[in-house]
């Protein structure tokens, strides 16, 4: 009786295992930091997912990028690729599962999620200025400094725009 219970215990988990892999998203590609980001996702297929390996991707200028479907940046590792990314004049971009130091979207950006990611402390927040059908989605910004007007998360002419969570 035993050996079955254990059998089943070992089955279950490798069948969660299973479920837990088909879940994640396949990376379309894997970059290190110091990779042209904004080159990537520019030349990167309608539905891509981009990986980042785990470091400090510095200040990232995602501008004049005129998408027309979604092409997501996301963390190999939770949270483990780190960066500022500045997102102007483009639109159909995720950010996801990232740590930020300070983000902008403006000049009329329009499809911008930012999901599952988290400020460092004592960095500038996140601000949105001229743009359209913005998400953020479970997004930390506990003990974030004031990002430009008025705190840690700035909406000014965001239009359609979404904070949740």
């Amino acid at each position: 009786m035993k050996t079955y219970h254990f059998e089943k215990i070992i089955l279950s988990s490798f069948l969660l295992g299973i479920s837990q892999v088909s879940w994640a998203a396949p990376c379309d590609q894997t970059l290190n930091p110091g990779a042209n980001l904004a080159s990537a996702v520019s030349s990167a297929p309608n539905g891509s997912t981009i990986c980042l390996n785990s470091g400090d991707y510095g200040y990232v200028e995602l501008n004049n990028s005129a998408r027309t479907g979604y092409v997501t940046l996301t963390s190999v590792n939770n949270n483990g690729a780190r960066m500022s990314p500045q997102v102007g004049r483009s639109s159909f971009i995720r950010l996801e599962n990232l740590t930020l130091t300070g983000v902008l979207i403006n000049n009329n950006s329009s499809n911008i999620q930012l999901v599952n990611s988290v400020f460092l402390p004592n960095q500038s927040g996140l601000a949105v200025v001229d743009s359209r059908n913005i998400l953020i989605d479970n997004v930390d910004f506990s003990y974030v400094n004031q990002a430009t007007w008025a705190g840690r998360l700035n909406l000014n002419n965001a239009t359609n725009s979404i904070v949740r969570n």
